[in-house]
């Protein structure tokens, strides 16, 4: 910023971001093989459920042992009354042997679920907060 914007370095800083992630995240192995992609969140449009709903059938095809898990809470879907897990249970019958839905759980449980994957997948079409998860994963070398 100094080079390309002429600026005093003396007029700005850098605040780190403040989180220090549990012991149980830093404790996840690395190398895990259980062809599980794990989901956390919201199961909503935002969060991008349309385009993972329509990415399944590829990487299963690509992949047939992939298994997709999903933990969080199934909010509304494209059709009234249905909630986003009956939704993607649906849209993608053909696959339920590979999609798994825990609900919501409890915070302390996340790093039990992400010792179980070998990708975290964050497809969000709008995240106020998107680099939070990859630095989250980062962490724990889950990216």
């Amino acid at each position: 910023m100094q080079t390309d914007w002429q600026i005093d370095p003396a007029r700005f800083g850098a605040v780190p971001y403040p989180y220090i992630p549990a012991a149980e995240l830093l404790e996840i192995p690395i190398d895990t093989d259980t062809q599980r992609i794990t989901f956390v969140g919201r199961l909503e449009i935002r969060k991008g459920m349309l385009d993972l709903m329509q990415a399944i059938p590829r990487v299963l095809k690509q992949y047939p042992a992939a298994k997709f898990r999903f933990v969080g809470p199934a909010w509304p879907s494209p059709q009234p009354h249905l909630d986003m897990q009956a939704y993607l249970c649906k849209n993608l019958s053909a696959y339920q042997h590979a999609l798994e839905f825990t609900g919501a759980v409890p915070l302390d449980s996340i790093p039990q679920y992400l010792a179980e994957t070998d990708i975290c997948v964050f497809p969000s079409i709008w995240e106020s907060f998107w680099a939070c998860l990859s630095l989250a994963a980062a962490a724990v070398s889950l990216q």
